[in-house]
């Protein structure tokens, strides 16, 4: 699949779980796209969601 193509949930997840192999560790996700935010929350991180207002239609 072409990343240009990718939905930002696919990007933020694969740039997740990359995170270890560079040594950082996560244990707070902040996020203004609720796509993303749910993302987290399903993968089980603690998250705080800050509505921007650039996802409304």
């Amino acid at each position: 699949m072409n990343i240009a193509h990718w939905l930002a949930p696919d990007v933020t997840a694969t740039a997740w779980a990359g995170r270890g192999a560079d040594g950082h560790l996560g244990e707070l996700a902040v996020d203004d796209d609720p796509r993303n935010a749910e993302m987290y929350r399903s993968a089980g991180v603690p998250t705080v969601y800050l509505h921007s207002g650039y996802y409304d239609l």
